[in-house]
């Protein structure tokens, strides 16, 4: 069984997403309002502890997401473009 597609489909994340979403309600980068999805800052594959943690959790837009799950931006920088 593919642990993203549990992950996607488990209860406790859906009320996560829900909050997250009427938090942030657009990119924390760039402001954008389309194309959103949560993201976790720790990944949660690597901190499994940290995935239900709302403050490890942003919503960001497709471009600034994959910025984030590629590796493009650090931690450290994208935690300081969050501060911007």
């Amino acid at each position: 069984m593919n642990p993203s597609t549990d992950f996607s489909n488990d209860e406790r994340w859906r009320r996560i997403k829900k909050r997250i979403h009427k938090r942030d309600v657009n990119c924390r980068i760039c402001k954008n309002t389309q194309g959103l999805n949560c993201a976790h800052i720790l990944s949660r594959q690597q901190f499994p502890e940290e995935k239900y943690n709302e403050n490890n959790v942003v919503l960001l837009c497709a471009f600034h997401n994959s910025e984030l799950g590629d590796n493009l931006l650090s931690i450290k920088q994208f935690r300081k473009q969050l501060e911007n």
